[in-house]
């Protein structure tokens, strides 16, 4: 798998890792890692190699806003974990961008692996994945039930698919699941048997919390799509956001609908859920050292920054001073 790097304002390559285009060449070390600190982006990853599958977990933060062009030479099934930070991203054949924020994850098929992603800058990027052959994901999926028919029936057709609009919550078992993987020390051969053991175990996790959370809405397909979509356009436009009239009117909605069904599939008001997500997002950028209080303020659409350090202080207990001294 090739990852390129090209900042949103200059077209030509700034860096280039080409990690698994050929898994031969780990054959002495299963288990590679790469730091990285190129000036505008410093971070690490890791790759634990196996015949069928590998995992990658990354680290990353840039002091400018990013793309990464991702391509690959064969289909692959991702199971994506965004341990932290938020980012957006496209594949190529997926009709829309996908936005990803901390805590949340979601399994995603590429018949042709090319896609770009986006991340802003300051934010620290932290992201697990597992990458499996189609048919080994097959193979294990169809030992959940019928969770995952649709997405098998997907896979088989090769039509680039995910597992479920709008992302899934990284449960607390899973976390655990994911503590053990990030933090194994089997050698061969009890490597190779613990974690195909731990991935089937995140799938069955996924399989549940897709049982357990299938809720009766009271709207169709094409209106929980709108819901998704106007999500989105809250976490594009943190900063500065819509009224509740444009989002409703941008997401072809009325006001009535865009709250009743929001509040149906987040668990929040429209503008509950945007201030949940804009306090996160300050929490993360008060760990940088070359922002300011007032900086991450109206980084996160406070033009006010009494405002934000009483909104911060309410959601977690301490100012965004405490914070930025520990």
């Amino acid at each position: 798998m090739k990852f390129s790097l090209r900042t949103s304002d200059i077209e030509e390559l700034i860096y280039e890792q080409n990690i698994l285009a050929n898994p031969a060449c780990f054959e002495e070390n299963s288990n590679p890692k790469f730091e990285l600190d190129i000036g505008f982006l410093k971070g690490a990853m890791e790759v634990q190699l196996f015949e069928d599958y590998y995992f990658h977990q990354a680290e990353l933060i840039s002091n400018s806003d990013l793309k990464f062009y991702a391509s690959g030479d064969q289909p692959c099934v991702e199971i994506h974990f965004h341990l932290q930070g938020f980012g957006k991203g496209k594949w190529k054949g997926f009709k829309e961008e996908t936005i990803i924020t901390q805590g949340e994850c979601n399994i995603f098929y590429s018949p042709e692996p090319q896609g770009v992603f986006e991340t802003e800058a300051h934010v620290t990027q932290k992201v697990f994945e597992v990458n499996l052959m189609p048919e080994n994901f097959v193979k294990m999926a169809k030992t959940c039930g019928n969770v995952f028919h649709q997405f098998i029936e997907d896979i088989e057709a090769e039509r680039p698919s995910m597992l479920v609009k709008g992302n899934m919550p990284i449960s607390p078992n899973m976390q655990i699941v994911l503590f053990q993987m990030m933090n194994s020390s089997f050698e061969d051969p009890l490597r190779t048997t613990y974690f195909q053991a731990k991935v089937f175990e995140l799938l069955t996790l996924i399989a549940g919390g897709l049982q357990l959370e299938k809720p009766q809405f009271s709207f169709g397909k094409e209106d929980e799509e709108k819901f998704y979509f106007a999500k989105e356009q809250l976490i594009k436009n943190v900063a500065n956001p819509p009224s509740l009239s444009e989002l409703a009117k941008m997401s072809g909605l009325n006001e009535f609908k865009l709250k009743k069904g929001f509040k149906e599939i987040f668990g929040n008001s429209v503008f509950g859920y945007l201030l949940d997500f804009k306090l996160e997002k300050a929490k993360q950028l008060l760990v940088n050292p070359d922002l300011s209080i007032g900086d991450v303020a109206f980084l996160t659409g406070y033009k006010n920054q009494g405002h934000f350090t009483t909104a911060f202080k309410k959601k977690y207990g301490v100012t965004p001073n405490f914070i930025k001294q520990n």
